[in-house]
């Protein structure tokens, strides 16, 4: 389906300026692949469009089973009564901010679709923020089943029928020592060492920067929304991790 010579490279492959170290690595996954060098320069350009080729092609392929899946619904008269919900375990990096897969703090890693079909709501895309540990509370609620009381997270029932509803003010997510909290606006990072100290901090404005090109969690400006974000990731550990 895609020609190789109409592959684009990312359109950032540079670290955000100001960005802490540790928001780097040596995507050690990618590494532990045989065709591919085992230090630290960056992947060729005739490399990584070939990499690019391939991610392309890998999901075209993967929509065409969802496909195949939903065909065969249909043709045993299930589709209707069926609720189907197609997501991914992470995003991935395809050379954006010099990176490769899935371990970073950087949106591209984090984020991945959520896609929910079922009869009793609305078609229609939205920008309201969830995550996968609301699918379990969401799932009980469309099928009518009372939610168990060890359950996090909350329905995200009201964003189907209403896609301009919001139903998380904050999302959160982890990679390794990286512990990330997400708002409308921003996206703030903290890295922590092995004692529990934070050893460096990221923030990025979604409005200005979607594709968190500049670190500004040290602009005056944003003084109080990281104090914001910053006691919002505290809370959260204390009241809904069980470790970190």
């Amino acid at each position: 389906m895609y020609e190789k010579e109409n592959i684009e490279f990312a359109e950032n492959p540079f670290m955000p300026v100001n960005s802490p170290r540790d928001a780097w690595f040596n995507y050690r996954e990618l590494r532990g692949y045989s065709n591919i060098r085992k230090d630290t320069l960056p992947i060729p350009d005739d490399q990584a469009k070939m990499l690019r080729h391939g991610y392309y092609a890998c999901i075209s392929y993967i929509d065409e089973q969802i496909g195949q899946i939903i065909k065969a619904f249909k043709k045993l008269k299930l589709y209707d009564n069926t609720i189907i919900v197609d997501i991914g375990d992470h995003g991935w990096s395809l050379g954006e901010h010099s990176l490769w897969c899935k371990h970073s703090c950087f949106s591209n890693a984090l984020r991945t679709q959520l896609i929910v079909k079922s009869t009793n709501t609305n078609a229609g895309k939205t920008d309201a923020m969830t995550s996968f540990v609301d699918i379990y509370p969401s799932l009980c609620e469309l099928v009518g089943l009372e939610k168990p009381s060890h359950l996090d997270g909350q329905s995200f029932i009201p964003i189907l029928k209403n896609p301009k509803i919001e139903v998380n003010k904050y999302i959160f997510c982890r990679w390794e020592n990286g512990e990330t909290v997400k708002s409308d606006k921003f996206i703030y990072t903290e890295y922590f060492d092995k004692k529990g100290n934070v050893r460096s901090q990221m923030l990025y404005n979604h409005e200005k920067d979607p594709n968190e090109n500049e670190n500004v969690v040290d602009d005056g400006e944003n003084i109080e929304i990281v104090k914001e974000l910053k006691n919002v990731l505290s809370n959260h550990f204390q009241n809904r991790c069980i470790y970190r």
